[in-house]
C-alpha cells in the first residue's frame, strides 16, 4: 500500500471521534459512580465511629453507675458496722 500525498482523514476521523466521545462518557460515569462509593463509604464510616462514640460513652455510664452504687452500698455498710459497734458499747 502506498501513502497518499493527499489522505483522506474523514473515515477515519468518523470512526476514532465516536469512539473517543463514547470512552469519555465510559469514563465520566465511572468517575461519578466512584465518587459515590467514596462518599458512601465516608459516610458509612462516620456514622460507624458515632455508633461507636456512642456505646463508649453508654459504657462510661454504665461504670460510673456501678461505681456510685458501690461506693453507697460501702458507705451504708460502714454506716451499719457504725452502728452496731456502737449499740454493743452501750
Amino acid at each position: 500500500m502506498r501513502r497518499s500525498d493527499n489522505p483522506e482523514w474523514g473515515p477515519w476521523l468518523d470512526y476514532v471521534l465516536p469512539a473517543l466521545l463514547r470512552q469519555l462518557r465510559r469514563l465520566r460515569e465511572k468517575v461519578e459512580r466512584e465518587k459515590r462509593e467514596v462518599l458512601e463509604a465516608a459516610e458509612a464510616q462516620r456514622l460507624a465511629e458515632e455508633e461507636q462514640a456512642q456505646l463508649k460513652a453508654e459504657q462510661e455510664a454504665r461504670q460510673a453507675e456501678a461505681v456510685e452504687r458501690a461506693r453507697q452500698e460501702a458507705a451504708a455498710e460502714a454506716a451499719s458496722a457504725v452502728a452496731a459497734a456502737e449499740q454493743r458499747a452501750k
